[in-house]
């Protein structure tokens, strides 16, 4: 009895030091959290455009491709991963000086039988995953862009 006491008083104060962690323990040595660094990942890297006159469609297909491109690369998670796509159209949404908001219908093939197949799409004979609908929201700073959100119904800007 008086070992499992002193055992559950040792889980307890092991419990409450790693819980009591300062929130600065979870950023990366760029001064972004965990989470910022993991969204970054899953949607590339962002895309920087040196134009005056730009055009929301053009902003909205590089950084949709840029995206794209990232998930064929093995940074890239294993059940999310693509050998191939083609993106069938682009429509924006809402613009505005923070960002935008575009519609995008698009078609992978995956690079692994391991591939998850969540939200839309339809799964053809040949491997590729066609009719995949997505409403993606972009932030803007300066002339940076980067996905900041990526969802099968309406977000709003």
């Amino acid at each position: 009895m008086k070992k499992m006491f002193s055992l559950l008083c040792l889980a307890l104060l092991f419990i409450s030091i790693v819980g009591c962690s300062p929130s600065g323990a979870a950023e990366g040595k760029s001064g972004s959290s965990k989470s910022q660094e993991k969204g970054s990942m899953l949607y590339g890297p962002s895309v920087t455009i040196q134009q005056s006159n730009l055009d929301p469609n053009e902003v909205a297909r590089q950084l949709f491709e840029s995206y794209l491109k990232h998930r064929e690369t093995q940074d890239f998670p294993v059940e999310g991963r693509i050998k191939g796509y083609r993106i069938d159209f682009i429509k924006t949404q809402n613009s505005n000086p923070t960002g935008l908001v575009f519609a995008v219908s698009y078609a992978v093939l995956p690079a692994t039988t391991q591939y998850v197949l969540a939200g839309n799409g339809k799964k053809e004979k040949s491997g590729w995953i066609s009719n995949i609908f997505n409403y993606v929201k972009v932030s803007r700073h300066g002339q940076v862009f980067r996905i900041a959100e990526i969802a099968t119904s309406p977000i709003p800007s």
